[in-house]
């Protein structure tokens, strides 16, 4: 019995510890995710040429898989230059991440993802 005393909390801590970081790398999957779909959107689409449309994109493409953000964690800039490339989107998210095991293992307090597309213009 003394050894599950010993085995048994260290055994919880891995357990809960491997949930928590894929859970953690689930949010950033989330967010690479919603911050690509808004910049193309800005890209290719007239539902994210004003700045509400943009903001319900972000907050929606995030909502689709089940992360909840605010349109203020969302920075988006047209026009830029972006990985090399003139002229395109870039959006950034930028979010908290809450953990109960934040004093048992080093996890980010924030998570931010960013993601660039370039504008496409039909002539």
């Amino acid at each position: 019995m003394t050894e599950f005393a010993l085995v048994f909390p260290v055994f919880l801590l891995f357990l809960f510890g491997a949930i928590e970081g894929c859970r953690l790398m689930w949010s950033q999957q989330v967010l690479e995710t919603a911050a690509y779909e808004t910049a193309r959107c800005m890209s290719v689409s007239s539902s994210c040429a004003t700045v509400a449309g943009r903001e319900a994109r972000v907050v929606t493409e995030a909502a689709n898989v089940g992360l909840t953000i605010t349109a203020s964690a969302a920075t988006m800039t047209t026009g830029t230059t972006c990985r090399g490339h003139a002229n395109s989107n870039k959006v950034t998210i930028q979010t908290p991440f809450s953990t109960v095991l934040r004093g048992f293992l080093p996890m980010p307090t924030t998570i931010e993802a960013t993601a660039c597309f370039p504008v496409i213009t039909l002539s």
